[in-house]
């Protein structure tokens, strides 16, 4: 079953939350599918991620994210900056192809993510996860790629984005 794919996708679509991912991607480099799959590992462990297994995480699919993933996100951001260059109806066809292709690979890394996260150890009490624990995992993978939490003005609002995520996993799994 794909249910790492079915929680991000759910996740992703919450009010603000792909807006608060492509910020953390573009601003501190985080690779949002390792962050909602790390999410995902949360709720499927019970605890919070560390920060160790999200660098394992990273280093099992980094390969593959900038060979397959960052390559045709690069082409399909190019084709929407250039539509005005030729027929716009044709672009916008080929650009629908390359974010097909772009979901499709953004799919194996998650599949692969998904893997890593099966073997994480869980909780040996499950309680319900506090939003804290959500929180926790989600500044950990933004440490993660910005070598610890970033300091001056990008603080409060990446911390503002950790939340804004991390509120949305925590209702998502109440509901699943």
């Amino acid at each position: 079953m794909d249910h790492h794919w079915n929680f991000s996708v759910s996740l992703y679509a919450q009010p603000d939350v792909a807006t608060a991912c492509i910020t953390l991607q573009d601003m501190a480099g985080v690779n949002v599918n390792v962050l909602l799959v790390a999410l995902w590992a949360t709720k499927i462990t019970g605890r919070a991620i560390l920060t160790s297994e999200i660098s394992e995480a990273e280093r099992n699919i980094s390969m593959w994210h900038k060979k397959a993933v960052e390559p045709l996100r690069q082409i399909r951001r190019d084709l929407k900056a250039d539509l005005h260059l030729s027929d716009p109806i044709h672009i916008e066809s080929l650009r629908s192809q390359v974010k097909k292709a772009e979901l499709d690979a953004e799919y194996i890394e998650q599949t692969a993510l998904a893997e890593w996260a099966l073997s994480l150890e869980s909780e040996v009490v499950r309680e319900p996860i506090d939003e804290p624990t959500w929180a926790l995992t989600t500044r950990r993978v933004i440490e993660c790629y910005s070598d610890g939490m970033p300091d001056g003005e990008n603080i409060e609002r990446l911390e503002k984005i950790a939340r804004l995520i991390a509120d949305n996993a925590a209702l998502l799994a109440d509901r699943h």
